[in-house]
């Protein structure tokens, strides 16, 4: 007998049994079909590290991942009966199965590897290659088995392939004759594993075991994992890709996701939907010479250019005919950079046959804003034709877009069916598949994190494996990519690699100030210096500057006297005096937390003492204590867990009320960090964007969250010293759409003062650390490209952003190229140490505490909802609730389990209502708690006295 998906020789052998309202699934149709799906989502010219084609392995890597599910000691287990005690675990058998057919079937040891590596782990995470090999194949025990049922895996593994012989041996052959093409590798197998006769335990003179160790191990004084075999990455990058392929294919059939489910398939961003949308755009200004209509003309000349709509070259076409697979896309703050770079990669997505695109930024505090941008392109309009597909009241949850990342609630729902209209809440377990195909990346366009897209493509989890296969063919941009920390930056160079050479895909590296992650010659700009000037000479030569930038004396000294740096008093009342009595906007940007609320402080302070001196009520609109007032503790979720359907509208009349009261002598006075809920930073950045447009006179003081993405401007920017390309993209929220023309926005950087209680300078504690190897001064590179900029002095944009933004790249790209043979991380990735990897990450936090922080009972509700969900063992109801309690949550740095800080924060009431996991570090702040854990201003605040907690 042959295998038959459609009707199964052998219905009696179950992969899943009954659950939540879904049929047994029969094992014969299971491996059938994950073998099917995953040679499906990999495409079929994609070769392995043998040259082989990897769909093959793919298909055979699913027929044999559940094999072992075919033991009687299974299906008991999933009948449960618990009476049987024998192992009826089932993976070692299938990826040592996986191996044998591999290995027949003429792949090599790298591919081999890689596929039992992929089955034997595909309900877990990927593993240290050599630590695998050495006490997962190697040591003795894990080959032994005794009559009491206690052996390792492998001694398991013979145990179950003998029980499948004694029991179901025509399916074994079925099996195993289709994975290798050709009748009696059961047998050989059997043989080679030593389980010829039922429990028979003796190794044969040829043994699976002696065969694994001759392809894996090499001989010196003992046996040791080969190293040539995990020395260059090419084993886990065959590793990952089968291991992502797997679990998509096998849990989306699990989770009941059928092959005609349309969600699998992109729905394709195409240029001309681009086009439609920017077409839309623009300022409806009658009079041609106004500045923004000018901007305008500027960047759809730029866009044209990207677009293959001019004369003289097509920069797209250019690129793709080229042997290179990275493009960059270097443009200025406000010139459009979001559609113009989506423009170029559907129109290299439409030319290269791929199917999806995949906008990666560093921040998710971008994200959304960045999504509205997506929205009303592919939310249809009286001009897209293909509106009536679209679930028109959240694009983002269908076909065409996903928003996915560690706060948002991630769906991808079937399209509306006009024919049939349906009002039925759809059930628990479609919620459940439609997160798992968002999370999967099916849709068109999928915008996400650096997190996401970079550590899953290094170090993945079960699930995070999952959007691996969307990859293939795709098209990456990745925003900001200077955002990303020094010590990945090897790493990300070899992802890259790995994104065009095994994945097919293309990647856009696109900012305002391009770093040398990648190699120059692996790149092709698509627009060049030379080129945008020439662009803006004959578009409007008389665009003016949009900003220019003064350099304090203090910023580029090298002491820490106080005469070298700007105290928070003398910083505050220059920021005052700056926006007092005036209509225009300020912005101060720190870089620590404590930095920040020292000169918020002293801001304060000095505006309330004006206030005295000139016998007036109040010297500034305090929004946040106005914010906490009349928007926060009403006892409604109008901005929270999840927002009313008003939220607009609160927001609207609130600002309108700020306005009202703010001006003159009178400025509306912000406050943000990260230790702000992420619901609230939201809120009150758009307030602030709101009333800068309205020219009130508006005082921001931030940490660095600003720098990177958010659409917001300002008339004046202060920066204290930081690397150079944080200083740049600390100007790109000034003067972003040139509304202070003919006069630039002004742009000054100064070096502030140690703040209270540390004893190390904000610029120094983060940017010139050295407790890592990995660490570099950046300050230093930076002092170097500006030593020829004069100080004290007004020095145009161009000799910043340009000039000397291209030699602080080159001096800090030579530096990590001269550290990238000994990056920890890299080397990890060569050596295939899975393990290493998944605990890696883009975010440097110490140890910290996740607090919800509930500022009205109706927040506090959800909270208790999630615990009713917990005790119910309702899964699918706690995912739903905690990603919208993410809204709420702060991530405080604790440092040590120790500390002050962990102490208090100890004390507060656990998220989870389980006994066993009230160590875990998710703690709720009630409104009702202690007053001195939360500031309406400033945010979380739990003062610790250590030296670690002062620098963060």
């Amino acid at each position: 007998m042959t295998l038959d998906a459609e009707d199964p020789n052998w219905p009696e052998l179950l992969s899943h049994p009954v659950d939540d309202g879904r049929d047994e699934t029969v094992l014969e149709r299971h491996l059938l079909t994950v073998a099917g799906r995953a040679r499906e989502v990999t495409p079929e010219d994609t070769e392995t590290a043998c040259g082989r084609p990897l769909h093959d392995a793919a298909a055979l890597v699913g027929l044999a991942h559940d094999f072992g599910k075919a033991t009687t000691m299974f299906q008991t287990h999933i009948g449960n009966d618990s009476g049987d005690e024998e192992p009826s675990h089932h993976a070692r058998l299938g990826g040592l199965i996986a191996y044998y057919a591999l290995s027949r079937m003429g792949y090599g040891p790298k591919t081999c590897f890689a596929g039992l590596v992929a089955v034997a782990k595909h309900h877990g995470t990927l593993p240290n290659a050599e630590s695998f090999v050495s006490t997962g194949l190697e040591q003795d025990g894990t080959w032994e088995c005794w009559d009491d049922n206690r052996a390792g895996y492998n001694g398991h593994a013979r145990q179950q392939a003998a029980n499948i012989e004694e029991h179901h041996p025509e399916f074994a052959r079925a099996v195993v004759d289709r994975l290798v093409g050709e009748e009696g590798c059961w047998s050989e197998f059997l043989g080679l594993l030593g389980a010829t006769e039922p429990g028979d335990a003796d190794d044969p003179s040829a043994s699976l075991r002696d065969c694994l160790r001759e392809r894996f191990m090499y001989e010196r004084r003992r046996y040791q994992p080969d190293s040539k075999l995990f020395d260059d990455g090419e084993t886990y990058l065959d590793a990952l890709r089968l291991y992502g392929t797997l679990t998509f294919a096998d849990k989306t059939h699990a989770a009941g996701v059928t092959d005609d489910d349309e969600r699998i398939h992109a729905d394709q961003l195409d240029p001309s939907q681009v086009w439609n949308h920017i077409e839309t755009l623009g300022v409806d200004d009658a009079d041609p010479d106004a500045l923004e209509a000018r901007l305008n003309e500027v960047r759809s000349t730029v866009q044209d250019h990207i677009g293959g709509r001019r004369d003289g070259g097509d920069p797209v076409a250019e690129f793709l005919g080229s042997d290179r697979d990275v493009a960059t896309l270097t443009l200025p703050t406000g010139y459009g950079k979001t559609l113009t770079g989506l423009l170029a990669a559907a129109r290299i997505r439409a030319a290269t046959g791929g199917d999806r695109i995949v906008y990666a930024l560093p921040f998710t505090s971008v994200i959304d804003q960045t999504a509205a941008v997506f929205d009303g392109l592919l939310g249809g309009g009286p001009d897209d034709s293909d509106a009536a597909d679209l679930d028109e009241s959240d694009p983002a949850t269908g076909r065409r877009l996903t928003k996915h990342h560690h706060l948002s609630e991630a769906l991808t729902l079937p399209n509306d069916d006009e024919d049939e209209p349906t009002t039925e809440e759809p059930t628990d377990e479609e919620m459940a598949r439609a997160t798992m195909l968002a999370e999967s990346w099916r849709a068109g366009v999928t915008l996400t994190t650096f997190v996401q897209l970079f550590e899953s493509l290094a170090g993945p989890s079960n699930t995070q494996s999952m959007k691996l296969p969307a990859l293939y063919d795709s098209v990456v941009i990745v925003d900001e990519p200077q955002a990303l920390p020094l010590p990945w930056w090897p790493l990300v160079a070899r992802l890259v690699e790995a994104l065009a050479d095994e994945y097919g895909a293309t990647v856009v590296l696109m900012t305002a100030t391009q770093p040398r992650i990648v190699d120059d010659e692996r790149t092709v700009p698509l627009l060049d210096s030379e080129t945008l000037a020439t662009l803006e000479r004959e578009t409007d030569s008389d665009l003016p500057d949009r900003v220019e930038y003064e350099f304090h004396p203090t910023a580029l000294e090298t002491g820490d006297d106080d005469a070298d740096v700007v105290d928070y008093e003398t910083a505050a009342t220059s920021l005052v005096e700056r926006v007092t009595g005036t209509t225009e906007s300020v912005l101060a940007i720190c870089n620590t937390i404590d930095s920040t609320g020292d000169l918020f402080d002293a801001v304060t302070g000095e505006l309330e003492n004006r206030s005295e001196t000139a016998a007036t009520d109040d010297g500034f609109v305090d929004v946040a204590t106005r914010f906490e007032a009349e928007i926060v503790r009403d006892d409604t979720d109008r901005i929270g867990v999840p927002p009313t359907d008003d939220a607009e509208r609160y927001r609207a009349a609130f600002v309108r009320g700020i306005a009202e009261t703010a001006g003159g002598e009178r400025p509306a006075v912000l406050f943000l960090s990260t230790r702000l809920r992420p619901c609230d930073r939201r809120f009150l950045l758009t307030v602030a964007e709101e009333l800068t447009a309205e020219s009130i006179p508006t005082l921001l003081v931030s940490t660095q969250l600003v720098e990177a993405g958010v659409d917001v401007s300002f008339d004046r920017v202060y920066r204290d010293f930081a690397p150079l390309d944080s200083i740049v993209q600390a100007a790109g929220r000034c003067n972003r759409s040139f509304e202070r023309a003919p006069e630039a926005g002004e742009v000054s950087v100064w070096r502030l003062a140690v703040p209270e209680g540390s004893e190390t300078l904000p610029s120094e504690a983060v940017y010139a650390r050295r407790d890592r190897k990995t660490d570099m001064d950046l300050l230093e590179r930076t002092r170097t490209a500006l030593a020829d900029v004069p100080v004290g002095e007004a020095v145009p944009e161009s000799g910043v952003a340009e000039d000397a933004v291209e030699t602080y790249h080159d001096l800090v790209g030579e530096t990590v190229e001269t550290m990238a043979d000994d990056n920890d991380l890299l080397t990890q990735f060569r050596r295939a140490e899975g393990d290493e990897l998944r605990t890696a990450s883009l975010i440097d936090s110490p140890f910290s505490f996740e607090v919800y922080v509930c500022r009205n009972e109706a927040e506090y509700d959800r909270v208790e909802e999630y615990r009713v969900a917990e005790r119910n063992y309702e899964f699918d109801e706690m995912e739903r609730l905690k990603s919208q309690l993410g809204e709420i949550r702060v991530s405080v740095p604790a440092y040590r389990r120790d500390s002050d800080t962990a102490r208090k924060l100890t004390n507060l009431k656990p998220l989870s209502h389980d006994g066993e996991k009230r160590d875990a570090t998710e703690r709720v702040l009630r409104p009702d708690d202690d007053p001195s854990f939360f500031d309406a201003q400033t945010g979380v605040d739990v003062p610790e006295s250590t030296v670690d907690a002062r620098i963060l």
